[in-house]
């Protein structure tokens, strides 16, 4: 798993436990499980205040109250409004980069976790409007997350189990000091000219593939590539020693 780095160092660094000698990487992770992760993972000392219980839905007998608690009482989490906290929830990506930036700038004394808006907006569906955006673009910045490749953040998907361990972990380095290089690759853009072509046999649709490489945490074409293009699709198989490539099929078949 490319997530086994991230999840073992956690785990050495009792971050995390796991569930009965299983960690579960791919269930979401539920909003009490992230207050845990976040406590622990910045190092915060557990700690419940005046006031407490804050949430009526988090009593004294839940195994994670102590974590909630302490979340609450260093202001990383409110709550979702009229004294609940849904812990047993999934946590959305745009809440957990609230929580994780939230956590960890709260024992920063170098200012690494500090709003950074460089180059921003890096994600198509994280507005300068919500309020998240300032979360999610400082988490990015950190190299702490990278998105989808595609533009997209998905900052209303769930976070799974294994993903919060990257983020966890990689907030974790980057507390110590550790800089964390931007995700660098190829990848290989497909494209139709037209989505909506059935597969009828008479209309027509152009394919393209595209060579792109990651700039700086951006997916830009490389017109320099001279690596040969290959993919197959109903409509047979193309090849192409150029970074772009165009087919234009007689039979009409859209999908690849």
């Amino acid at each position: 798993s490319e997530f086994y780095p991230y999840i073992s160092g956690l785990f050495n660094e009792n971050v995390v436990g796991g569930l009965g000698g299983f960690y579960y990487p791919l269930n979401n992770v539920t909003r009490a499980e992230l207050a845990k992760m976040a406590v622990n993972g910045a190092g915060l000392e557990v700690n419940v205040c005046d006031g407490a219980p804050h949430f009526a839905d988090v009593s004294q007998t839940h195994s994670l109250y102590n974590y909630v608690e302490t979340a609450y009482c260093n202001g990383i989490v409110q709550g979702r409004g009229n004294g609940v906290y849904a812990p047993d929830e999934p946590v959305l990506r745009q809440e957990g980069m609230k929580i994780i930036v939230g956590a960890f700038r709260a024992v920063d004394t170098n200012g690494y976790f500090v709003e950074n808006l460089t180059g921003a907006p890096h994600f198509n569906d994280v507005p300068s409007t919500s309020e998240f955006y300032g979360f999610v673009e400082t988490a990015y910045n950190l190299g702490v997350v990278s998105g989808y490749g595609n533009g997209n953040f998905g900052p209303m998907d769930y976070m799974r189990r294994d993903q919060m361990a990257k983020v966890v972990y990689n907030s974790w380095r980057v507390l110590n000091g550790e800089t964390i290089a931007p995700e660098e690759g190829y990848r290989i853009k497909l494209g139709v000219s037209n989505d909506e072509v059935r597969n009828d046999g008479a209309s027509l649709v152009e394919v393209t593939a595209t060579v792109e490489m990651k700039v700086d945490g951006n997916w830009v074409t490389d017109d320099n590539c001279d690596a040969p293009i290959k993919f197959v699709t109903d409509m047979g198989t193309f090849e192409d020693g150029d970074s772009e490539y165009t087919e234009v099929s007689s039979e009409g078949r859209a999908h690849a």
